[in-house]
């Protein structure tokens, strides 16, 4: 329970939980002092009226005395809002089953049914699952999705930060068609999810096909990733870590979808160097330089390589000029030795004029040798005009 009092004017009163670990509900009735109200991350400046979420100092506003008492839930503490985030209220949804808070967006203050239709993926740290969206009751809306991909962050202590960064990243990039739009951050068993746009296979997917080898296709394909690209750029935002798995398809190649915004940053951000996977990081970056957009190109080239040759560019140079295929540990500076002296090993007697645009233009050390995604997208204009005449 927590014990409130109202003293006369120019006394200080405090709100006090009695039972330690636990969120009090309390009614405190002032001018706050202090951090008083956990309905909001701002602290509250004011009058307030609110529940107490910590002792806090409150500047009696009547006369007399008054006592009065709350209680809490003794199962569940009042979850954290994620940092930078705006809590602005929230209502229940079941998820297969679960009770789960609702903080932005397209879910709050509705009622809905959500039921895992596929596990998509599971790692240590996280989790996708396409579920399937039920409107309930008067909360119907013609315009709700019906399908969406729910991403859990299973880290308990960086969940909140992993959920707040992912859904600012997808709300700033939503309003141009290669990013998903996110729909809500959900809590639920102590762990935060972002629920979004559902999107497509994953650019491995086509390894080996047509689509995959020859010219007009797979530089349609690439169009509009760098399209993509340009328009994260603009805004001063990086990916940091673009691979095959982050590329998404769908519509048989009409839609692509940038995805997963964990490792993004903005232009000029401290601390970027070993963002990103390894094979797809850009020499700068093992080099502990600043990430550019220049860094997402490289990753970019890495991807459409791989997807036509089936061999990452560190692997064909280790087999073919160190005399071996262990390129776990190939280093920066023997991609630029190799690259300078031997980039030609890099295109096979199919290579065509796209080959040539990512090994010069995408793949090289030089970071200011590389083509920004404004550059990459006229020659790659150009390179579809001529291909149709």
């Amino acid at each position: 329970h927590v014990l409130c009092t109202f003293p006369l004017i120019g006394l200080i009163s405090w709100s006090l939980p009695l039972s330690a670990g636990k969120r009090p509900q309390g009614l405190n009735l002032g001018l706050a002092m202090g951090d008083s109200s956990p309905v909001d991350v701002k602290r509250p400046q004011g009058l307030n009226l609110g529940l107490a979420e910590e002792p806090a100092p409150m500047l009696g506003l009547g006369l007399g005395l008054g006592l009065g008492s709350g209680s809490f839930d003794e199962e569940e503490e009042y979850p954290a809002t994620p940092v930078g985030l705006k809590r602005q209220s929230s209502r229940v949804v079941s998820a297969d089953g679960a009770k789960v808070e609702v903080f932005n967006n397209l879910f709050l203050n509705r009622q809905l049914s959500l039921h895992t239709e596929e596990v998509l993926g599971k790692g240590a740290f996280g989790m996708a699952k396409l579920m399937n969206i039920t409107p309930r009751g008067e909360t119907v809306v013609s315009s709700d999705p019906t399908m969406g991909v729910l991403k859990t962050y299973l880290d308990v202590e960086s969940s909140p930060t992993q959920a707040e960064k992912e859904y600012r990243y997808m709300k700033e990039l939503s309003g141009h068609d290669a990013f998903l739009k996110p729909y809500s951050i959900l809590f639920d068993n102590g762990v935060y999810s972002v629920m979004m746009e559902q999107g497509g296979k994953s650019l491995k997917s086509i390894r080996g096909t047509a689509e995959a080898a020859e010219l007009v296709p797979r530089a349609k394909l690439m169009l509009k990733f760098v399209r993509g690209f340009k328009h994260m750029h603009e805004k001063g935002i990086f990916h940091a870590d673009i691979k095959p798995d982050n590329l998404l398809i769908a519509s048989g190649g009409d839609v692509v979808k940038v995805i997963d915004f964990g490792e993004a940053g903005y232009f000029g951000d401290t601390g970027t160097a070993q963002r990103g996977t390894v094979f797809y990081r850009a020499p700068e970056q093992t080099q502990g330089e600043e990430m550019t957009d220049k860094s997402d190109i490289f990753a970019l080239g890495v991807s459409f390589y791989l997807l036509k040759q089936g061999d990452y560019p560190q692997q064909v140079f280790g087999a073919n000029i160190r005399g071996s295929e262990d390129y776990a540990f190939y280093m920066p500076e023997e991609y630029a030795a190799d690259f300078y002296a031997s980039k030609s090993v890099l295109l096979d007697a199919t290579a065509d004029v796209l080959d040539h645009l990512i090994v010069d233009g995408m793949l090289h050390p030089d970071p200011q040798q590389r083509l920004s995604a404004a550059d990459l997208e006229l020659k790659l204009q150009s390179i579809l005009a001529a291909a149709v005449q």
